[in-house]
């Protein structure tokens, strides 16, 4: 049996979770997007100009549309 106390800090804690997952950027910076696709710089950078995953460059650095990574890898797309 859990304590009131322990219940609580669990709820708190699967709270933060939830929000996490429902609060995530749209747009990530190439370290970002490395790191949510675990994928190499070269390899994004060549998603990216096969226009396979949208990215624009605001003043000078690239910045990855989340969505569009979710997108082409739900897609039959993908041949690394």
């Amino acid at each position: 049996m859990y304590t009131p106390i322990q219940i609580k800090e669990l709820a708190r804690q699967l709270a933060l979770l939830i929000m996490g997952e429902v609060l995530k950027p749209r747009w990530l910076t190439i370290k970002e997007a490395c790191d949510y696709t675990k994928i190499k710089r070269d390899t994004l950078m060549r998603f990216i100009e096969e226009g396979d995953i949208y990215a624009v460059k605001k003043r000078g650095k690239w910045v990855i549309d989340r969505e569009s990574i979710d997108a082409f890898y739900s897609s039959d797309r993908i041949a690394i």
